[in-house]
């Protein structure tokens, strides 16, 4: 997929958890999230080892705002690499699409640990809520003609352009990820495969927190010392 960010993401949606959290109130009443801004979490990077979440400091509240954020800033990204009136470059297209999306990729990466470690009612039902919104941002993405055509054509240059291997496998990756997304489809069919992975997209979560909730339900449970023996 189209840089790290982009890829992390998707690989988090595909475990079936779609990276989305959300206020506690959003879920239960479903009102605003919180404003994002410096007070959030995940406004910045994290100045622990390794860059390690404060998850001392993060809140289901958080989450939500910074994800919103983190796809509006990520859209705004791809879009000034796909509008780019220079010629397509290595540089300032597929290294652009690997640095974009870190917000929205840092808030994601944790919402999923959250999410199949030790999630809850409204984390899950914000994940229901949110998934389509995932599935639309990745395919504003890998749809978007013009920033496939930088891409296709530096793919088709590859062999002139001198690449070391690990940037000529980017490159390679990067345009195989773009046309199993469907970015060569005609016109027609990327609005039907929208609407399929918008259904998929929701179909998936909510498959994930039925299992969870009838794995749960199934669970024997007792105090009774004399039951366990």
């Amino acid at each position: 997929m189209a840089g790290k960010g982009i890829r992390r993401i998707v690989r988090v949606a595909q475990t079936g958890t779609m990276i989305m959290a959300g206020a506690l109130t959003l879920g239960a009443q479903g009102q605003t999230p919180a404003v994002f801004g410096p007070a959030n979490p995940f406004y910045a990077q994290s100045t622990l080892p390794f860059q390690a979440p404060p998850f001392d400091k993060i809140h289901d509240g958080d989450y939500q705002p910074a994800i919103e954020a983190g796809m509006a800033e990520q859209r705004k990204e791809i879009s000034a690499i796909a509008d780019n009136p220079e010629p397509p470059t290595f540089a300032n297209t597929i290294v652009a699409m690997e640095r974009s999306g870190q917000l929205l990729t840092r808030v994601s990466l944790v919402f999923s640990a959250i999410t199949q470690a030790n999630t809850n009612d409204t984390l899950q039902k914000v994940q229901e809520i949110e998934a389509p919104k995932l599935a639309a941002h990745q395919d504003a993405i890998y749809l978007d003609s013009k920033l496939f055509a930088r891409v296709s054509k530096l793919y088709d240059e590859r062999a002139s352009l001198k690449l070391d291997a690990e940037s000529l496998r980017l490159l390679e990756y990067d345009y195989q990820q773009f046309v199993k997304a469907g970015a060569n489809l005609s016109d027609a069919d990327k609005t039907k495969l929208k609407k399929l992975n918008e259904e998929e997209s929701v179909l998936s979560t909510a498959f994930t927190n039925k299992l969870l909730a009838a794995t749960k339900a199934a669970a024997y449970s007792t105090t009774d010392k004399a039951a366990l023996a």
